[in-house]
């Protein structure tokens, strides 16, 4: 019905993004609190949801920090926005949101997700109150 996950899409809009760097979960034991570095378009084959190093041959092993890295890089540079100031390293936690789009066509809407990526934020993290973004002029586009 096109109303589920449909909040994400507020992050489409470069004024909320930078006035919503994180995203918090409520757990009963925690609140974890996520930082956002990418908010992107991307096509179904960009594998943002990667967690084993090959799901063919191995059901437990984790990727490694490179490959995680690559999947990073590959959301940065389909990023709607350049996030400056957010570090991301091969031993952080990383939480990607999805949802189906349809800004390129009602043909396409089991072809285009729209992500989210943040980091989680850590004790020695220091808190923003609004994200340093800018437009990402070169980004990589859907086609």
């Amino acid at each position: 019905d096109g109303e589920r996950f449909s909040q994400l899409f507020h992050y489409a809009d470069m004024e909320w993004a930078k006035e919503h760097p994180y995203l918090y979960f409520h757990m009963p034991e925690e609140e974890l609190t996520w930082e956002v570095f990418a908010v992107s378009y991307v096509p179904t084959n960009f594998n943002y949801i990667q967690i084993l190093k090959d799901s063919k041959v191995s059901k437990t092993e984790q990727i490694t920090g490179e490959q995680l890295m690559e999947i990073v890089e590959g959301g940065r540079a389909r990023s709607e926005y350049d996030y400056t100031d957010v570090e991301v390293k091969e031993d952080d936690k990383i939480l990607t949101l999805s949802t189906c789009s349809y800004k390129y066509g009602a043909r396409k809407p089991h072809n285009v997700r729209f992500i989210i990526m943040a980091k989680l934020v850590t004790e020695d993290d220091t808190l923003v109150e609004t994200a340093n973004i800018t437009p990402n002029t070169d980004k990589i586009a859907v086609k």
